[in-house]
């Protein structure tokens, strides 16, 4: 009898280790679809095992935001184009890709050259290469319900970025990115006091009130910088999301 107990156990924890590496294996199958189809700037099918209720870290260590599934396609859409054209060389490459237990990890390695305006910001004509990893976390039915980016944004910036109220906002995102929301929102503020005329200034100390949890004073700046840029849509996405 305890022989049968201990055969019907093995094969049991056998049964469960082949289930849990065939689901890793389907996730990874998921996330690889998923980047391949954003190359192509296939956003239907990059986004359909995404969530409703997804969850975003797009700069390093920052708190991951609910966005919502519709909210995320408004902005990236927003963001893809903004970037495509600002670096029309861009190029991203799929290196690896792991699964363990309801994560994927991404490592991807890009490079592009800043050859037009990236928002308001004029190109510096300067290259960057950059490796990062994304972690996309799944539930039990298989969706994904919150993707974070190891690597802020800001390493790009370093290398390609000049001066004044660039490396004032890249400041405050190294600030961000550390969830020193006090500091962060300290120094954006200055780059308001600076370059009040700058809709990218006021759309960032949206940004650091937002993940700071202060509803108020991110809604009043995200109009502010929509008033001073009507096209900025990641503004009007980020409003939308405050205002659900």
């Amino acid at each position: 009898m305890k022989r049968f107990f201990l055969l019907a156990t093995l094969y049991c924890a056998g049964t469960f280790s082949i289930a849990q590496s065939s689901r890793q294996d389907k996730n990874k199958e998921v996330v690889i679809a998923a980047f391949n189809a954003m190359q192509k700037g296939d956003l239907n099918t990059a986004f359909k095992d995404y969530d409703n209720t997804i969850m975003v870290s797009g700069n390093g260590g920052a708190k991951p935001i609910s966005l919502g599934l519709d909210s995320l396609k408004i902005y990236t859409t927003a963001n893809r184009a903004d970037w495509t054209k600002a670096f029309p060389d861009v190029n991203q490459q799929l290196v690896a890709v792991a699964a363990d237990g309801n994560y994927v990890m991404l490592y991807t390695k890009s490079s592009g050259t800043w050859k037009n305006n990236f928002t308001i910001w004029q190109p510096s004509g300067k290259s960057y290469q950059m490796s990062d990893v994304s972690i996309y976390k799944f539930n039990d039915d298989g969706k994904i319900t919150e993707v974070q980016r190891i690597m802020p944004m800001i390493a790009v910036m370093d290398q390609v970025g000049e001066g004044g109220e660039f490396d004032i906002n890249k400041a405050g995102y190294a600030l961000l990115a550390q969830k020193k929301y006090k500091e962060a929102i300290e120094i954006f503020k200055l780059n308001v006091k600076l370059y009040p005329k700058s809709s990218n200034v006021y759309d960032s100390l949206g940004e650091a009130y937002m993940v700071s949890g202060d509803k108020k004073n991110a809604i009043e700046n995200y109009e502010k910088s929509i008033q001073l840029d009507p096209e900025n849509t990641n503004g009007k996405g980020m409003l939308a999301k405050l205002r659900q």
